[in-house]
């Protein structure tokens, strides 16, 4: 089913309600009350969005993103509540769980990374976003988490835990009482530099273009098809995974031509992917997970792609287990498991 995608698909009105056993007697149906659990109801259709057991509090969707904009309030206090708006929303058709952006309308925020390639050296501007994820079956915790996206089309990407991020459990302990976002000024301003500092450093790592395409799907965890002579592949397996494919490739060929042969490139190919993925039955994973996927990456790759006698071709034979550039093909064998 389609996921959701609007900020009205997941505002809608949630109550907590008993869970019962319907259970067959001589005389009728007896509703036996099951103890601990409770069933999260959307009022709107009367459909259950998640069982949770006796010690989840509700919070509702509505709330977590008044506290994400309160939340952006806290990490950027320059900023006034009116130039805060949603700018992105992903739920799982079931409503279960959902992910909001808020991000800031104006240029205030902006940092800017002058690309210095071959084209006219014109500087980028990234500009920050928070995502909320909220959930009503208790398997996600309420979390805000701040990005970066590129403002001249909206690839973002979200790093990992260790650099901002809040995180509430669905408990009375957590969210008993008002959320509070406690702020190191200092660490903002840190993951601006270090965002920066990633960008050179990738900028200046040269990648030939035959590699684009493997790395994309090594990044993204996008995996081929197994086949073999004995069990021929599924028409809309091959079908997909040619889609899916042409899709990288268009992506790799327009990076290449816009910002040249380097990481910083992959990097702007992989955004795109992670935050305009398509719908394919090889993308397993949620916008949120695909740009975690970058900012990790991102981190990582600058890492490694400094030290002495790097290569980008044994990188891709590590990752994948195979000789590059051949990874995620068809025919190929011990890609990543998802």
């Amino acid at each position: 089913m389609p996921r959701l995608t609007t900020i009205d698909d997941v505002l809608f009105p949630v109550e907590l309600h008993p869970v019962v056993a319907q259970i067959r007697k001589s005389n009728g149906v007896k509703s036996v009350p099951i103890p601990g659990k409770r069933a999260v109801m959307n009022m709107r259709n009367r459909t259950v969005v998640g069982v949770v057991s006796s010690g989840y509090r509700l919070f509702t969707n509505g709330q977590a993103l008044r506290a994400a904009k309160q939340c952006c309030r806290t990490v950027f206090p320059e900023t006034r509540p009116t130039e805060w708006d949603v700018s992105a929303v992903e739920a799982s058709s079931s409503a279960s769980y959902c992910h909001i952006d808020v991000v800031h309308k104006t240029s205030k925020l902006d940092f800017q990374f002058l690309y210095d390639g071959e084209r006219p050296e014109v500087p980028e501007a990234f500009g920050p976003f928070v995502r909320v994820t909220n959930s009503y079956n208790g398997r996600r915790a309420l979390t805000f988490n701040i990005g970066f996206h590129r403002k001249t089309c909206l690839n973002g990407l979200v790093g990992p835990d260790v650099i901002v991020r809040f995180r509430f459990d669905h408990t009375q302990a957590d969210l008993g009482t008002n959320i509070e976002f406690n702020v190191d000024r200092q660490q903002v301003s840190k993951l601006k530099e270090s965002f920066l500092d990633s960008f050179k450093t990738l900028r200046q790592c040269s990648i030939d273009a035959h590699y684009f395409t493997p790395l994309i799907q090594s990044i993204m965890c996008l995996n081929g098809p197994r086949n073999s002579p004995e069990q021929p592949l599924p028409a809309w397996q091959s079908r997909d995974w040619y889609a899916l494919e042409q899709k990288v490739d268009d992506l790799s060929q327009k990076y290449l031509r816009d910002l040249g042969g380097n990481a910083y490139a992959v990097l702007n190919a992989v955004t795109e992917l992670a935050s305009h993925p398509p719908r394919n039955h090889f993308i397993r994973r949620d916008r949120n997970s695909l740009q975690r996927l970058a900012g990790e990456w991102m981190l990582d790759f600058r890492k490694l792609c400094v030290q002495p006698g790097f290569s980008v071709e044994d990188y891709l034979s590590k990752l994948t287990g195979e000789s590059a550039p051949h990874v995620g093909r068809p025919e190929s064998r011990g890609v990543w498991d998802q």
